[in-house]
């Protein structure tokens, strides 16, 4: 999806999505005619929250991983006509007793291969949260492996957030996550969920941003959906509503001490699903994770 600038017609603006449910594939990038520097903002895709067994009183799942993120500028002489863009999708979240799926990982390429020898960069995804009998959060995802960009440019990369580990003890709390505290970072990782009576992990606001709030012990509540933009628009437009690219992970489902427990919530671009509430007596039902968001990345040409 390509944007001219509302403020100046030399530059241009195109944002890559992720394709597909299941797999994605590369897409193709042109250099504009004309062009003397280009502008990337690559963030990786994030981890789904993970499901636990129901009576499990001792444990909740874990929230997903976010992705990473990197960024250059370069002199557009620097790169070939055509470069390939393939982008990560989130990982799912866990709809039976186990851990969320890892992030997809997403490249910028000369080729369309994942041969490091053709990379500019690639991010991995955020990891799932745990599920079963493990509360453990979903890793973040490692900084940004530079290839040819660490030769080429000046790039900066920041390694992604670990979601909030669910839920310990029974009828346990799970600890919110505080979007913001990986800095240079436009998104978080997702919330774990609650056990028994206890509350799901919701993602407290720094500043740009709604806290998402978690799913509530005792009736079950499903953590919310992270709050999202269903399409990136012109970034002029993003910067005046939303300073900077930010999204966040979704928050943990509420346990559940007999029945059905809260469901985590879906993440938006590149944060970690939510991990599903538990429940503490056998008979009970353990919510499902949430999905991961996708990755994303834009070029700006000039």
């Amino acid at each position: 999806m390509i944007f001219p600038n509302a403020l100046d017609t030399d530059i241009s603006w195109q944002v890559f999505y992720a394709q597909g449910s299941t797999t994605t594939s590369f897409q193709l990038w042109r250099k504009p005619s004309g062009c003397k520097f280009i502008y990337v903002y690559a963030q990786g895709a994030g981890g789904g929250g993970g499901k636990g067994a129901a009576g499990a009183a001792t444990v909740a799942p874990g929230g997903g991983g976010s992705g990473g993120c990197m960024r250059f500028i370069a002199p557009a002489a620097l790169l070939p006509d055509i470069l390939y863009v393939k982008v990560g999708l989130g990982g799912p979240g866990a709809i039976s007793v186990g851990p969320g799926t890892a992030g997809g990982t997403s490249y910028l390429a000369f080729e369309p291969t994942g041969n490091s020898n053709s990379l500019i960069a690639s991010l991995p995804g955020g990891g799932g949260g745990a599920g079963s009998a493990a509360n453990t959060a979903g890793t973040a995802a490692s900084a940004t492996t530079l290839n040819w960009s660490a030769a080429l440019f000046i790039p900066s990369s920041v390694a992604g957030q670990a979601g909030s580990a669910g839920a310990s003890g029974a009828n346990g709390n799970s600890t919110s996550l505080t979007y913001g505290a990986v800095q240079g970072l436009a998104t978080s990782g997702g919330g774990g969920g609650g056990n028994g009576t206890g509350n799901g992990a919701g993602i407290t606001r720094n500043g740009i941003l709604k806290t998402v709030t978690a799913g509530t012990g005792s009736g079950g509540g499903t953590g919310y959906d992270a709050e999202n933009i269903n399409k990136l628009i012109i970034p002029w437009e993003m910067m005046q509503n939303y300073p900077g690219y930010a999204f966040t992970g979704g928050a943990g489902g509420g346990g559940h001490s007999t029945g059905q427990a809260g469901n985590g919530g879906n993440a938006a671009y590149g944060g970690g699903g939510g991990g599903g509430g538990n429940t503490s007596a056998a008979g009970g039902t353990a919510g499902n994770g949430g999905k991961g968001g996708d990755g994303f990345i834009i070029i700006a040409s000039f």
